[in-house]
């Protein structure tokens, strides 16, 4: 029956109707609610001034002006990245140029017909520019709050009911989707459900090209609903015409509180949280609101009474407080925004079962252009020339120099680093000689509890000055929905946050993002310039009974990190991994790895070898992809403040494939190794004959790749801990040259890592993009069944990533 008003669905009806994308399927003990999300990419949209009327017969319904993404858009210099087209690239027609096939990525995306775009959320529709953003205020267009539901956003249409404008019911195109819903919610699906319901997902992907990785924040299910081994996950690459069932379970307990909001995104890119693919997950404590008419929700013959019985008696209890602006002295706070000034030493519980083992984190948020030499970061630290092939027969090549020189670097970035490794005697964040220059790796064991206190000592204020934060322009761009307003137009917020995935939370306190209602209720979960916040996550599930709570470890693997800002802070390589090992494990962190041609005298925490309790080893490598990065030249570039931007591939021009690529602060781009630019023209590049042995270290002097080279001492085993967190939608296929290893390699109805005999063995894992996952257990260890030594290729399968400088070397000695 439907969710909300109780009708029978199917019944009564010559058509079969009615039907509904929400269900409450009653059978007994097996109630569970349901809810079916249809997204695609490059829908097809005008601007709401145009009113169509009977077609031409030129432009049949199609209206150029008012198109929004149209075909045939043509890449500029920064700032714009992109602008509408003048004339079609092929016939030099009148725009619109029509497409037999959508390969253009026109358009805009949608989930239910519905979409909420980000970019709008933050706009100022009167000056097409960023609504206003100053650090620490919490502003209206400060991307930290993007997904949040408030009424103060600039454009006056975001903060009404979905589905109404301008106050009248009447004056909107559709209805509100549901019930229950409040001024400022997003127009996409709301997904209503009570506390300790069972909830099915079924997601399908109707259009048009692009592959999509799915995720809901806080919650985990099984890769294969039937098969307990399949492995927990909280992403699902889906691409055109597939289907996924998501069965998540009892949805979690509040403890207390009415409502809690959960973000889920069908498509987690970068690009289409710009165009609108994202919704909330609305969780009630109890029958008290959804008993009323206007709110109302059906109950499940299973859970009548809405929650889950809870004792807090079982959960860990810390205290809570608020720092001083100026320093880092004070409680931990495991909510900063909900603490009690007045009473710092209010208790709250976490979501921690009592007596579990402690790992306990400290991380400081710092800007590279204060915490690294030559305040930078080096993604390849050559000095290498490189020059532009042009095409004569392509005269519309953006403005470039002609010839540029490396090193390749970022000075905007902004690190998760452990506390430790920060010297302050100058009175600002410096990284130490020897700390690790590479994305957050952290460790835990399956069933601790994970202790994060997050520390931003980011600059306190934008702007070009010394202990600023100063954002200038790449090439990472966005789908052009409203012209000449794009990721260069957009400040990343100076908020950070950390959001993990799999493990077990409290989604009011835990989850690292700002989003729906929770803020209001509950207070924000990122920290500005000059605070600090305290995270607590268990390594496991977490069954609410009438007996008490019941804690089950498990050994997740790799999860991703991720920050507040939704568009730039992956660009800004503010990413990192959470690793959750065998239970009781202990981990030696000795490997070093150089940076910026020092000595080989830092840390790397990306390599570990791993000692398990019955006295096994494996060594552990981790493995962040990046694909959103703007990179930089050296020297000035004349073309605005800064060095030279370094152009996208001219095969990855579009918003769902440019910017530059790397694995963990590194990269070794083929066309840096060969000495031409990325945008030289494909007729030009096919003329280089040597790409035979590009990838040995001769090539380039007798060098190893700047990117990570992984050792192991041959037969010992290995695992490849690989992780997504956030960037351009285009899924990676990672191999590793002369290995397999299972696709499911889950035991134990998936609470171990180990031999899963049921599992097929693969030496390629596809669908690798934003929020994917995976851990790939090498069959035989290093260097195979034979143990043959030598250096083994890994990277991404793709061509074009992997000449981007996607791959790296496993060392087997």
């Amino acid at each position: 029956m439907h969710n909300e008003s109780g009708v029978q669905l199917s019944s009564g009806r010559d058509d079969g109707g009615p039907t509904s994308w929400q269900a409450a399927i009653r059978n007994g003990s097996n109630s569970y609610r349901e809810f079916l999300l249809e997204f695609g990419d490059f829908q097809h949209a005008y601007e709401p001034e145009w009113d169509p009327v009977c077609p031409t017969e030129a432009l049949g319904f199609a209206n150029p002006t008012f198109a929004i993404n149209p075909p045939g858009r043509k890449s500029t210099v920064p700032h714009h990245i992109f602008e509408k087209p003048e004339a079609c690239p092929i016939s030099g027609a009148r725009p619109p140029c029509p497409e037999a096939v959508s390969a253009d990525d026109p358009g805009l995306t949608v989930v239910n017909y519905r979409n909420e775009p980000v970019g709008m959320r933050v706009r100022n529709p009167g000056t097409n520019q960023q609504a206003l953003n100053r650090p620490g205020f919490e502003d209206p267009g400060d991307l930290s709050f993007a997904y949040q539901t408030r009424t103060d956003r600039e454009d006056p249409d975001y903060n009404l009911f979905p589905g109404i404008k301008a106050g009248v019911p009447s004056a909107g195109p559709y209805p509100p989707l549901t019930r229950g819903l409040t001024q400022g919610d997003p127009y996409t699906p709301v997904l209503r459900v009570q506390e300790g319901d069972d909830v099915k997902v079924r997601v399908l992907v109707g259009a048009h090209e692009e592959e999509h990785n799915f995720t809901m924040h806080g919650l985990k299910w099984l890769l294969e609903p039937a098969n307990s081994n399949s492995g927990y996950r909280n992403s699902q690459n889906m691409g055109i015409s597939e289907f996924f069932d998501l069965e998540v379970g009892h949805m979690p307990g509040l403890q207390a509180g009415q409502t809690a909001d959960f973000l889920y995104k069908p498509s987690a890119a970068v690009e289409w949280q710009w165009t609108g693919l994202w919704g909330l997950v609305r969780l009630y404590r109890g029958r008290t609101q959804t008993e009323l008419e206007a709110d109302r929700l059906e109950a499940l013959p299973n859970n009548p009474q809405g929650l889950e019985p809870v004792d807090e008696e079982d959960y860990e209890v810390s205290t809570r407080g608020k720092t001083s602006p100026s320093t880092f002295d004070g409680v931990l706070v495991p909510n900063k925004a909900i603490a009690t000034p007045t009473d710092p030493t209010q208790t709250v519980a976490v979501a921690c079962p009592r007596g579990a083992p402690r790992q306990t984190y400290d991380i400081t948020a710092v800007a590279a252009s204060e915490a690294l030499p030559d305040g930078t970061l080096y993604y390849n630290w050559r000095d290498t020339v490189v020059q532009r092939l042009d095409d004569p027969d392509d005269p519309d090549l953006p403005p470039s120099s002609a010839v540029n020189q490396g090193p390749l670097h970022d000075p905007t970035a902004m690190l998760f680093v452990e506390t430790a490794d920060l010297d302050y005697s100058s009175g600002r964040p410096v990284l130490r000689p020897d700390a690790p220059v590479e994305p957050l790796v952290l460790r835990a064991n399956a069933g601790d509890c994970i202790e994060v206190t997050l520390r931003n000592d980011l600059p306190a204020s934008y702007g070009s000055g010394v202990g600023q934060y100063q954002e200038l322009d790449g090439w990472s761009g966005v789908p052009m929905i409203i012209e000449h307003f794009n990721s260069n137009d957009v400040t990343p917020s100076l908020d950070v946050s950390l959001h993990p995935q799999l493990v077990f939370y409290d989604i009011r306190q835990g989850d690292g993002s700002n989003v729906g209602l929770n803020p209001a209720q509950y207070g924000k979960q990122s920290v500005s310039p000059g605070e600090m916040v305290t995270y607590f996550w268990y390594a496991g599930h977490i069954e609410t009974t009438s007996l008490g709570i019941v804690a089950t470890p498990i050994e997740f693997g790799a999860i991703g990190l991720s920050s507040s800002d939704p568009i730039q802070h992956t660009n800004k390589a503010a990413v990192g991994a959470l690793i959750i090992e065998p239970e009781g494990s202990s981990w030696d962190l000795t490997d070093t790895a150089n940076y910026n041609d020092e000595p080989e005298n830092r840390r790397t925490r990306a390599s570990a070898t791993i000692r398990t309790p019955g006295g096994g080893l494996f060594r552990e490598f981790a493995l962040v992809f990046q694909n959103d990065i703007n990179l930089r030249y050296s020297g000035e570039w004349s073309g605005a403040g800064g060095t030279e931007p370094v152009m996208s591939m001219k095969v990855n021009e579009d918003a769902t494939e440019n910017a530059q690529k790397a694995f963990n602060y590194r990269t070794e781009p083929i066309w840096f190794r060969h000495g031409y630019k990325p945008e030289s023209a494909p007729t030009r590049t096919r003329e280089i004959t040597d790409f035979d042995d590009v990838f040995t270290n001769a090539f380039i002097g007798n060098r190893d790749p700047v990117t990570p080279v992984f050792t192991a001492d041959a037969g010992v085993p290995a695992r490849f801990r690989v992780v997504h967190p956030g960037g351009h939608t285009q899924a990676h296929v990672f191999n590793v040259h002369g290995h397999v290893w299972e696709q499911t390699p889950y035991i134990d109805d998936s609470h171990e890592i180990g031999d899963n005999p049921t599992s097929p063995w693969v030496g390629a894992r596809y669908g690798h993009g934003p929020s994917n996952h995976f851990d790939a257990v090498l069959k035989h260890g290093a260097g195979g069944a034979y143990r043959v030594t030598g250096d083994y290729l890994y990277g991404d399968y793709v061509p074009w990533y992997l000449v981007n400088g996607m791959w790296g070397i496993l060392r087997v000695e």
